[in-house]
């Protein structure tokens, strides 16, 4: 049987080369004057242009089910650590994650962490694996509103849309499933399931994030949303208003980094409200902080010392990568006593560097495209940051052909992708995305590149 990724490849090489047979009415749809070129533009999506691959990618079923099983397998572990490891104490997660001391004050010393109802996790397809890169917990991550818009335009496209159609494509809109959820919490905390929600993010990124994309695509749902800078909500009273508005739920994407201490004098007010009840809230801060990608290093220290179950273990086997916190000190490898540092140096060419809490691809380092003087400065200072950072296993895959429309035609590559998957409460995974870098360069760091969705066949 082939390898997972090999079935990617030969699905998607089929699906590429029909689109070139058909280039020029595929290029008529797509170009850049085109109808669509500019409903996307007023859609004010980010993936257009040379950011929007096309055909979009296709994975097969089985992906679509490993992820499945991943995924909750790697919440029973995270809550295997929170409650069980850490006896449900913040204060113990705080320390073994490496929580800095301007980000305490977020955590919730009302109940114990839990993880987070929305996630969009992002992991690589290497051989017959599944390799979790970053967790992404919370409502902080996001891009529902673009995998469901562009989702859409191909849907209809000429060529695609029809072929699609013949494979029995699967693609689900993940913001009627965050629809669905919103107005399940809202009448479990006794509102009406048409109350006000505010999707809200920190004025200086209301726009750089498109908020009122997402408030708009819930809209389309019937949630009756609308999009507000955090700054301009109001906690008072015993309840949270917008511009006299009374509010019923916050979908927040402003979270704490990258400015903990400022941020959170404009949040806690709502952090607040929504832990008194007076507002619903979606994910609470805390427990996207607990969710980190240092949980990553912690999950994989589990599985290496068989303290986590062992049918939570066998799931996670080849999903979760070595990972370990960045320290100066001895570690256990293959049953041997080996110093991190000394390993990382040597092992350049097989880890990754990147901060626990970073965000936006924020410090991350792969050693295989930088050189060694700059992965020691790297380390060197992984080392001595106030917050944690981690060395992981680089998952290897091979590159995958990206096309993109231009004026004098289909531009095609090879370059590498990674992809994501949503995870709205149950529904594991709602949809995905493919992500590639720029076109024209060549890397496996994929970070704010081309976004497009996924379709299962």
């Amino acid at each position: 049987m082939p390898s997972l990724e090999s079935e990617v490849r030969e699905l998607n090489t089929r699906m590429s080369d029909l689109v070139h047979e058909h280039a020029a009415t595929v290029l008529d749809h797509f170009a850049v004057d085109s109808a669509v070129t500019r409903e996307l533009r007023a859609a004010r999506v980010y993936s257009v242009g040379d950011l929007l691959a096309i055909p979009p990618a296709l994975l097969p079923q089985r992906a679509l089910e490993m992820c499945r099983r991943h995924h909750a397998a790697f919440c029973a572990a995270v809550s295997f650590l929170h409650q069980v490891r850490f006896g449900g104490s913040w204060e113990r997660l705080a320390d073994a994650m490496g929580v800095e001391a301007a980000v305490r004050p977020y955590l919730n010393a009302g109940r114990p962490p839990k993880p987070t109802r929305i996630a969009r996790p992002d992991v690589v397809i290497a051989g017959d694996r599944i390799v979790m890169a970053e967790p992404n917990f919370g409502t902080s991550a996001g891009a529902q509103e673009e995998a469901d818009v562009v989702g859409r335009m191909f849907d209809r496209a000429p060529v695609i849309g029809e072929r699609l159609k013949q494979l029995g494509a699967r693609r689900e809109d993940t913001v009627r499933c965050m629809a669905d959820m919103i107005r399940t919490e809202l009448e479990a905390a006794g509102r009406r399931g048409d109350g006000l929600v505010v999707v809200t993010e920190f004025g200086c990124d209301l726009d750089r994030f498109h908020v009122d994309g997402l408030a708009r695509e819930l809209r389309r749902y019937g949630v009756r949303a609308v999009a507000h800078a955090t700054e301009n909500l109001q906690a008072e009273a015993g309840r949270v208003t917008v511009f006299g508005h009374r509010v019923d739920l916050i979908y927040r994407l402003a979270a704490e980094q990258p400015d903990p201490e400022s941020n959170f004098l404009i949040l806690k007010p709502l952090l607040d409200a929504g832990r008194a009840g007076h507002v619903v809230m979606l994910d609470d801060v805390a427990d996207q902080i607990a969710g980190h990608k240092t949980i990553m290093a912690l999950v994989s220290e589990t599985m290496a010392d068989a303290s986590l179950p062992a049918g939570i273990r066998a799931d996670l086997e080849g999903f979760v990568p070595f990972s370990r916190v960045v320290r100066d000190g001895p570690i256990i490898l293959d049953d041997q006593r080996v110093g991190l540092l000394d390993f990382c140096v040597s092992r350049q060419q097989d880890l990754v560097l990147k901060p626990g809490p970073g965000h936006l691809g924020r410090g991350v380092t792969i050693g295989e495209e930088v050189s060694s003087s700059d992965w020691i400065a790297v380390l060197e200072q992984a080392v001595t940051a106030e917050e944690f950072w981690l060395v992981q296993d680089l998952a290897r895959s091979s590159r995958a052909t990206v096309s993109v429309v231009r004026e004098d035609g289909l531009y095609t590559e090879d370059n590498f992708v990674d992809y994501s998957y949503f995870a709205v409460g149950d529904g594991v995974p709602t949809a995905g995305l493919r992500k590639h870098p720029p076109v024209g360069k060549t890397t496996r760091r994929v970070k704010r590149c081309g976004i497009g969705p996924v379709y299962f066949v």
